[in-house]
């Protein structure tokens, strides 16, 4: 098999997990996935659909068309 299968165990938790660090510890705030299941299920569905845009190579495609759309400025923020 192409994947080794600790790894795919391990990516969620590991990114997770350092994003959950990066809330409490640099943010201090607490995740949105936090609040509720429904706000729970609306993350993981965004993290999935980047997932399967990056692993079919259309993520690049997708920044673009998004950028289209809101016209973000990275240099505004």
């Amino acid at each position: 098999t192409p994947f080794y299968r600790p790894a795919i165990l391990a990516a969620p938790v590991l990114g997770y997990g350092l994003a959950w660090i990066g809330h409490f510890v640099f943010e201090k705030n607490r995740p949105a996935s936090w609040h509720s299941a429904k706000h729970f299920a609306w993350s993981f569905r965004g993290d999935l659909r980047m997932w399967r845009l990056m692993a079919t190579g259309k993520m690049d495609e997708e920044v673009e068309r998004v950028d289209g759309i809101f016209r973000v400025d990275p240099l505004a923020a």
